[in-house]
């Protein structure tokens, strides 16, 4: 199920930076309670065990190379002249490094 929010005026910028996340989803309620109380009951039998457990999970998708944060161009033939390696530099150089970064954050969308 995509819960994405609607999109619009992504024609205004040259960049959309994507945000990927994953997470479960079950077939019905049953299933989800199911699901949390063996994990919750896994977590407090094994967390008296060691003092210094730390306790996290994760979820790993097989044979993918997931990322979660991906960069799109509108045209990826001509990119904007903030992007370029020469711009950062000359800005790195100058010591405004860190107008460029707004200049780049105003510039891109985010999903």
């Amino acid at each position: 199920k995509d819960i994405s929010r609607p999109l619009s005026d992504l024609e205004k910028y040259p960049a959309v930076k994507i945000n990927i996340s994953k997470g479960f989803s079950f077939a019905n309620v049953d299933t989800e309670y199911q699901f949390e109380e063996q994990r919750s009951r896994f977590f407090q039998g094994h967390e008296t065990r060691d003092d210094y457990m730390e306790g996290r999970e994760g979820m790993d998708l097989i044979n993918m190379d997931f990322k979660e944060i991906i960069l799109a161009f509108r045209d990826p033939n001509t990119l904007p002249w903030y992007i370029s390696q020469i711009s950062f530099w000359v800005s790195s150089v100058l010591l405004l490094s860190w107008p460029l970064r707004t200049i780049m954050e105003f510039q891109t969308a985010h999903l």
